[in-house]
């Protein structure tokens, strides 16, 4: 009686293809939960600016291009030469940027909300920029404990295994007296947030002016 052997062959051929599936898996997974992992900045993404008053949006296109000059917001600049730090990963929960540590905090529609380890104590009457502007950060990073107002600044991340994205915005605030429309100062200030627009109705007076622009600050894996 003649032996085949293209039955264990293929059986063989099978194991063999399933055990090199199964460690190339497991190497991706591996590699994939490895840390730290370390991302190298890319550049900026721009949104188009936004002008708002107490009223609402101004859309007029002319009232809109004055205000983004007077304003200021054509002024905050992220030029792509301007180099960044490294952004690291030291664990699924933990970022740091050069010296700064931040851990999450929550998640929220896919990105991740990361505040820094280091708070700051403020004064919510000592007219500091942070508190002026807080009405306007969807994210909120000031917090009362006890009789102390607390700020954390933050970072708002949206992350997989190649490339990581931190959201910001530029604000530019125009105060004005509300009763004689003279200008009293302007104000600027860039974050990682995203923008509150239910914030105006808060935060400004008759002839305020606001100006926005989002953008994002993008990352790619370091190889």
């Amino acid at each position: 009686m003649k032996f085949s052997y293209k039955p264990i062959l293929l059986l063989f051929t099978i194991t063999s293809i399933t055990g090199l599936s199964c460690k190339k898996d497991n190497q991706t997974s591996n590699s994939t939960n490895t840390f730290p992992k370390t991302f190298q900045y890319q550049g900026v993404t721009l949104s188009t600016e936004r002008v708002f008053t107490y009223q609402g949006e101004v859309t007029d296109p002319a009232i809109k291009a004055k205000a983004i000059t007077s304003t200021g917001l054509d002024l905050i600049s992220h030029p792509a030469s301007a180099q960044q730090n490294d952004l690291t990963f030291t664990s699924p929960k933990a970022i740091q940027i050069a010296a700064d540590h931040y851990s999450l905090a929550h998640s929220i529609s896919g990105k991740q909300y990361f505040s820094n380890d280091v708070d700051s104590e403020i004064s919510v009457d000592s007219g500091d920029l942070r508190v002026l502007f807080s009405p306007f950060y969807k994210y909120i990073n000031i917090i009362n404990e006890g009789n102390k107002n607390i700020y954390r600044s933050s970072l708002i991340v949206s992350t997989d295994n190649s490339e990581t994205k931190i959201n910001g915005l530029d604000i530019c605030f125009l105060h004005r007296d509300p009763v004689s429309n003279k200008f009293i100062k302007r104000y600027m200030m860039s974050s990682s947030n995203e923008f509150n627009l239910p914030g105006i109705n808060m935060a400004l007076d008759k002839n305020d002016t606001i100006a926005i622009r989002e953008f994002t600050s993008n990352y790619a894996i370091k190889k």
